[in-house]
């Protein structure tokens, strides 16, 4: 039987993911500015597994008894050599990967009650840390800024200071020139200056809110 004439009301709400960073995509035209507004209304950033080195290890416990039931091992935890691995891993795969890792790590697991480094098949520490050592600094010679390893990171600091500095001015120019080598990717430039995602938008809404 057919029935018209009849309103139904609904409750609908919109969640929308994405790993894009759209205000930026906004900015260089490739997302329309006005369906980012459109779906802008609560959003909710949810840092990588790179950006919350306190979860990993947390993580990889639960997925190490998760797996070690379901494949009936008894696996008492991680070695200390393993969790430093773990620490230190970049984690490029976000939890997927650490699931991924760790439940590999069960299934290789032979004849000892312990997770070694081993038996997570990770690349080594310097090679997965070695491009996280790189932070910006300003040649003392050009002035430009540069990527350099931190331990020769401070050689520029005396040719920082002049008549009228401004040391707001001055943060507002290093994440800009971060921003701009990192083509815009607010999550790679955070990386670059080796702070959070969420205080790199923090000092972005600071500096709109002054420049308007």
């Amino acid at each position: 039987m057919l029935i018209s004439g009849f309103d139904i009301a609904v409750d609908i709400r919109v969640i929308v993911a994405t790993n894009e960073d759209l205000q930026a995509a906004v900015a260089q035209g490739k997302f329309r500015q006005d369906l980012y507004y459109r779906l802008s209304t609560f959003p909710i950033h949810l840092p990588p597994l790179r950006e919350r080195k306190q979860d990993i290890l947390l993580l990889a416990k639960f997925f190490l008894q998760k797996y070690a039931a379901m494949y009936q091992k008894n696996i008492q935890g991680f070695t200390d050599q393993a969790r430093e691995h773990l620490s230190l891993h970049t984690w490029p795969g976000n939890i997927r990967e650490l699931q991924n890792v760790t439940e590999r790590a069960v299934i290789l697991n032979e004849g000892h009650n312990w997770i070694d480094v081993s038996d997570l098949l990770l690349p080594s520490i310097k090679e997965d840390i070695s491009e996280s050592e790189q932070k910006l600094k300003i040649s003392a010679t050009s002035g430009s800024l540069q990527l350099v390893d931190d331990k020769i990171a401070n050689c520029a600091l005396e040719n920082l200071f002049y008549e009228g500095f401004d040391l707001e001015h001055f943060n507002d120019k290093i994440i800009q020139a971060a921003l701009s080598k990192c083509d815009g990717n607010v999550s790679k430039a955070a990386r670059l200056l080796n702070i959070s995602r969420a205080k790199l938008d923090y000092r972005l809404s600071r500096s709109s809110q002054s420049s308007t």
